[in-house]
């Protein structure tokens, strides 16, 4: 499911759901070429979709404003797809004014949205077990080949690589110029990967290591910290040194999730159903 201002849109089976988020109305039914298997990346009324045939595709389901299409072109249109090597299963990533693209075999690939002009394409050893992130002009990748990568879109090269003794499983984060990403050998490590760091030559260096989080995943940012979440306890982090502020054990929950990335409430999806919101103060 994705939100563009006013209207929610659902995908199940090869169709598209638009609704008016006020009046809970269905306002159109769009049929899709193919199953989808991903969230999409949208951008002006365009979503591009990974599918187990390792076709990605970007269907047209709205005006660039995000509304639902007039007659007669209501029913959606499938603006352009690629086939590429290998089911896609990680979410595509919005970078600029592009998708990047990670198949289950390793191809990496990069698209203008609303073109379908194919970019750079690269290749890394695996799959991923996790989403790739973006900083608006960069592709983070955390894959099962034991290592971080940096990708550059237009050429499809990587920047720089960080390789690691173990399969990385944990979702990565990126927030202000710095990556976080959890290696189980080593703990949760803030690389820095901003532009003074790329001018400086220090592109993907350590700021800090946390090694008492080697299982985990940054959920949110709380007034500059990290907030890590291991499916059983929630860790406050120092964004100064990585050190461990506070924990606090959530028995009973099975998930941890954040409103807002940065300074927004938290929500607790327990194991029975329950919601718990916790706010921001």
């Amino acid at each position: 499911d994705f939100r563009v201002g006013e209207y929610l849109y659902s995908c199940a089976r090869p169709e598209m759901f638009a609704m008016d988020i006020n009046s809970g109305n269905l306002l159109s039914r769009q049929p899709m070429p193919v199953v989808v298997t991903t969230p999409p990346v949208v951008s002006n009324g365009h979503a591009v979709f990974g599918t187990p045939t390792g076709e990605v595709i970007c269907h047209r389901f709205g005006t660039r404003a995000g509304a639902p299409l007039p007659p007669p072109l209501d029913e959606g249109i499938k603006a352009w797809g690629y086939l590429l090597d290998g089911a896609i299963v990680a979410a595509p990533v919005k970078v600029g004014d592009l998708a990047g693209i990670v198949t289950e075999k390793g191809e990496v690939f990069f698209v203008d949205i609303l073109t379908g002009s194919g970019r750079g394409t690269s290749r890394i050893s695996g799959g991923m077990d996790t989403n790739p992130v973006s900083d608006g002009t960069r592709m983070f990748v955390a894959s099962r080949d034991q290592s971080v990568y940096a990708f550059e879109p237009d050429s499809g090269t990587y920047l720089w690589r960080y390789r690691t003794p173990d399969p990385l499983t944990d979702q990565p984060a990126y927030h202000d110029g710095t990556l976080y990403c959890t290696v189980p050998s080593e703990g949760l490590i803030a690389f820095d990967v901003s532009q003074d760091a790329r001018d400086t030559g220090r592109f993907g260096a350590k700021r800090w290591t946390s090694p008492t989080i080697n299982h985990g995943e940054v959920v949110a940012i709380q007034n500059g910290d990290p907030i890590v979440w291991d499916g059983r306890t929630a860790y406050r982090i120092d964004t100064n040194n990585g050190d461990v502020i506070s924990t606090v054990e959530l028995a009973g929950v099975k998930d941890l999730l954040a409103g807002e990335f940065v300074n927004g409430d938290l929500y607790a999806v327990g194991d029975r159903g329950q919601l718990i919101k916790f706010q921001s103060r």
